[in-house]
Parts: structure tokens; C-alpha cells; sequence
């Protein structure tokens, strides 16, 4: 059983629910009442970062924020795999299970193409889109990413993050330039409190390389979601994914809005959650 005592209850003050997958216990919120938005998260983060939104948006929605295996609340992968095609398939089942219908998703970091998969088995059900410092296409010929991509699978990398915590602690909060307080952080480190709690976060974040082919079959499928309601949100100072992955997303829909922020980092929606609830909020009402 996972220790939770470091859980700031009045941060993240919702009751515990979970699901049963053959690889492990999925936990997730579920809050409020009215059509769902279901928020999927990505590798260095859990539904923690949602917390602002679930609260306010509750009021008039169902609000539905799973943790993937290996991350958050939830089991680590029996099979210690933490590859996206197994957390879009574990997602899918998840979504069907509730019965969710006429579904807006808000995806962050990894959980854009993970999100992004299960839409596209079920377009007539996804109702709106908002991608938040995310992407959907392959990777691996990018020099920005190949210098990540190295760092994570070398020894070096793989010492740094799973032994010592140092990568998400230290390396992963600079990475993506957000100006976070330390109790805040407190809370996204949390979950990764032993190497074998790290291990997952480290292999996903490699699958940014690891999973090209994956990435590419996705990416093909693209112009299927070009009349999907878009609301591109982003924080200009990511480190983690570049600026030009919203110029990409801005050619992938007809008509999308899109709000950027010059003093926001990878965790844009925990950085200006004051601005971007009520943005949300009214894009929703749409």
C-alpha cells in the first residue's frame, strides 16, 4: 500500500476511487455532475495537476482525472512496461467502463497522444479538444529530442533519475522552466518517493523516441480531428517540448483557439490556473 501521508488534502481534497486492469489498480477522481471532461495527464505529472480545474469546473461537469499505472495514486505496471499504446489501451477500457458519452478531453504532456488514441477509435463520443503543451507525431529525428532521448536511456540518466529522485526533483522542474513553489512541486515528487516509483515515469518519458512508429501511426490519423472544437493552451518557456509543436497543432484544426503565455513553463495549466479556469470554462460552454 502506497504511503499518502505527503498528500497536501487541502491541494487535492477529492475522494479516492479506482479501477481494476489486468496490469494493475488504475486510481482516478471523479467529481461533479453534467457532460464529462475526462483530463489525461502525462510523465511528469499526475491528476494533481488538474486539481484547479476539477474544483471549478465540477460545479457544472463531471470531472474525471485518471493516474496511469506507474504514476500518481495508482499501481505500478504489473509487467513494469510503461509504454503509451499500453496506457492508451488501459484508458480506453477505463472510459468505457464509466460510459462516458459526448466527452471533452483535456490532455497534457504524454497524455496528448495517449488521449488522442482513444479519441480516434471513438470520434462520434469526443465532443472538444484542449491540448496543453503536447504533441502527436514522431520525434526521433529531432536533435532536441535525440539529446533527451540519450540522456534518459544512458546510464548516467537512468542513475540520476531512478536512484536518486535528482531527475524529477531537480532536472525535470528546470527542464520546464515553471516557476512552481516548492510545496507545489512537493506534491507532482510525491508519488516518486523510491527508484522502483520512478521507473515508470523515466521509460515513458523515454517513449517519446522509443515509441516513433507508434507516434507516426497516430500522426497519419491526424485529419480526422481537424473539425474537433480545439483550445490550444501553451507555456512559452517549455524546455521539454519546443515552441514549433504549437505551430504543428495550429495546422492540424480549421478554427482552433489558442491562448500562449511568455511566462509559463511545461505545467502551464498549474502556472496560470487563475487565467485558464475561466477560459476553460467558457470554451466548454461552446
Amino acid at each position: 500500500m502506497q504511503d499518502t501521508q505527503w498528500i497536501d488534502r487541502r491541494e487535492y481534497p477529492f475522494q479516492p476511487r479506482f479501477f481494476e486492469t489486468t496490469a494493475g489498480r488504475v486510481h482516478y477522481v471523479d467529481e461533479g455532475q453534467g457532460r464529462p471532461v475526462v483530463f489525461v495527464h502525462g510523465a511528469t505529472a499526475w491528476s494533481f495537476h488538474f486539481r484547479h480545474f476539477i474544483r471549478e469546473l465540477s460545479q457544472s461537469h463531471r470531472c474525471v482525472a485518471p493516474d496511469h499505472l506507474g504514476f500518481g495514486l495508482s499501481d505500478p505496471p504489473a509487467n513494469g512496461e510503461s509504454k503509451p499504446a499500453e496506457h492508451a489501451q488501459h484508458l480506453s477500457q477505463f472510459l468505457a467502463s464509466l460510459g462516458l458519452r459526448d466527452i471533452t478531453l483535456v490532455l497534457h504532456d504524454f497524455g496528448g497522444p495517449i488521449g488522442l488514441a482513444c479519441a480516434l477509435e471513438n470520434l462520434d463520443n469526443v465532443r472538444q479538444l484542449v491540448l496543453c503543451n503536447t504533441w502527436m507525431w514522431p520525434v526521433n529525428r529531432d536533435p532536441h529530442f535525440e539529446r533527451q532521448g540519450k540522456f534518459l536511456s544512458g546510464a548516467l540518466g537512468k542513475f540520476l533519475y531512478e536512484k536518486t529522485g535528482f531527475g524529477f526533483g531537480t532536472l525535470a522542474r528546470r527542464a520546464s522552466g515553471s516557476a512552481l513553489p516548492d510545496n507545489i512541486w512537493r506534491q507532482y515528487t510525491g508519488p516518486l518517493a523510491t527508484p522502483a516509483a520512478r521507473c515508470a515515469a523515466r521509460r515513458l518519458a523515454g517513449e517519446r523516441l522509443g515509441s516513433g512508429g507508434w507516434l507516426d501511426e497516430l500522426s497519419r490519423q491526424k485529419e480526422k480531428l481537424a473539425a474537433k472544437p480545439a483550445l490550444l493552451i501553451w507555456g512559452q518557456k517549455d524546455r521539454v517540448l519546443p515552441r514549433k509543436m504549437l505551430q504543428n497543432w495550429t495546422l492540424v484544426f480549421r478554427e482552433p483557439q489558442v491562448h500562449t503565455f511568455a511566462d509559463a513553463g511545461h505545467f502551464v495549466l498549474d502556472e496560470k490556473a487563475a487565467e485558464l479556469t475561466s477560459v476553460v470554462a467558457q470554451f466548454l460552454q461552446q
